[in-house]
């Protein structure tokens, strides 16, 4: 299995009921233990919707949940001082090391001790963000058990904690990103209001602080024309829909990031209910469109030509970031009807990878991120170049 290398540390104290509240006395001195001591060396699990597959999983890639908290009297990460900053990442690590018994095997890495590369890894595998990659100061990520819950610390806010699960599991996620949160509150006094709910640095997370999302791949709708009128669906139910990575990547390779657009005075349920309601009625309509288009000889053979003239492109051209996402919709696809001998997580890694390279495309005034684009890009195509040359032919 494919592991990032970064630093551990553990702390023999036990949990208790220290709330690390601004105004509190210092915090012992486990805080510096986990930053200063020497650290044995350790490998951080490559993220479960990576390595495995879940329900749906032919049509959802992925589901997160994602809640966002501060801790109560200092200033949201992009309005605080490099001190004030400080104090919030102490608290936190100060109430991660106290509940490690819960937390389990607990990886902390700092973005300032890793190298270029294990960084893209982050980014890729979606431990990490860009905007947290990319500066300020006292940053660190926090990766718990598998690998299917993680937190960054002082990104857009202090806690950003997430769990990311292969295929429709947006309740299980939730779960997973709800007991990090529950165990940090037991000795933190998160920021909230009696009228707004739980602060957040941006208004649209305000209340509940949560973000649930599903990373669907709809090739079927798109080849039948049905994609618009699903997608339109989507927002009458009251979702968002953005391409896989965000702004910019509109829906490239007919993969696409279904969401709830706020939480701002609604209930986890009813986001949650929204989310997985959107979800599942896209993955019938999906189903419903793979059924007319393959279920015929003539339908598969198509594909089977399409998905072999995708691969020899490979070996003709430096295929760009955005050409590789239609060349890997295809070739999953191929994969979910039976027609490419490769697996679903095998397809999830191909994701990931062309993840950090569309992120990086047009970064040329960041060097180092366009580089290591430049790099994600050429190691997905000798991966499926790799493939090609193993099986031969697409033709059972």
């Amino acid at each position: 299995m494919s592991r990032v290398g970064v630093k551990h540390s553990r702390s023999s104290l036990s949990e208790d009921t220290y709330a690390g509240r601004p105004n509190a006395s210092p915090l012992p001195p486990v805080c510096s233990t986990i930053q200063s001591r020497v650290e044995r060396p350790m490998r951080l699990p490559q993220p479960p919707w990576i390595s495995d597959i879940g329900p749906d999983s032919s049509i959802v890639v992925s589901s997160r949940c994602r809640i966002a908290r501060n801790v109560e009297g200092i200033p949201f990460p992009w309005r605080a001082s490099s001190d004030q900053r400080k104090l919030a990442l102490d608290a936190v690590l100060e109430a991660v090391s106290r509940a490690e018994r819960a937390f389990a095997p607990v990886g902390v890495v700092s973005p300032d001790e890793m190298d270029p590369d294990s960084l893209a890894s982050l980014f890729e595998w979606r431990y990490a963000t860009l905007d947290w990659l990319r500066g300020g100061t006292h940053r660190k990520l926090v990766v718990l058990r598998d690998g299917s819950a993680s937190m960054l610390i002082n990104e857009e806010d202090h806690v950003r904690a997430q769990s990311l699960l292969p295929g429709l599991q947006v309740e299980s996620a939730y779960r997973g990103a709800q007991s990090v949160v529950d165990l940090l509150g037991r000795r933190l006094r998160f920021a909230s209001s009696p009228d707004i709910g739980y602060l957040t640095a941006s208004l649209a997370n305000a209340g509940a602080g949560l973000r649930v999302s599903t990373l669907l791949h709809l090739p079927g709708l798109a080849a039948s024309g049905r994609l618009a009128p699903a997608l339109e669906a989507a927002y009458s139910l009251g979702c968002s829909v953005r391409g896989a990575f965000g702004e910019g990547s509109d829906g490239i390779g007919d993969f696409y990031q279904i969401s709830n657009g706020h939480s701002f005075l609604e209930s986890e349920a009813r986001i949650i209910d929204r989310v997985r309601a959107t979800a599942s009625y896209l993955v019938e309509a999906e189903q419903g469109a793979r059924l007319d288009l393959f279920s015929s000889n003539s339908g598969r053979e198509k594909l089977i030509l399409s998905g072999a003239d995708y691969l020899g492109e490979l070996f003709e051209v430096n295929v760009p970031p955005r050409r590789l996402f239609q060349i890997v919709s295809t070739l999953r696809l191929s994969v979910c009807e039976g027609t490419l001998p490769a697996t679903l997580p095998e397809t999830a890694e191909w994701i990931s990878m062309l993840g950090a390279a569309f992120a990086g495309e047009n970064q040329t005034d960041r060097v180092e991120v366009h580089f290591q684009a430049v790099r994600r890009s050429a190691a997905l195509r000798r991966k499926l170049r790799a493939m090609y040359q193993a099986i031969g032919t697409l033709r059972n």
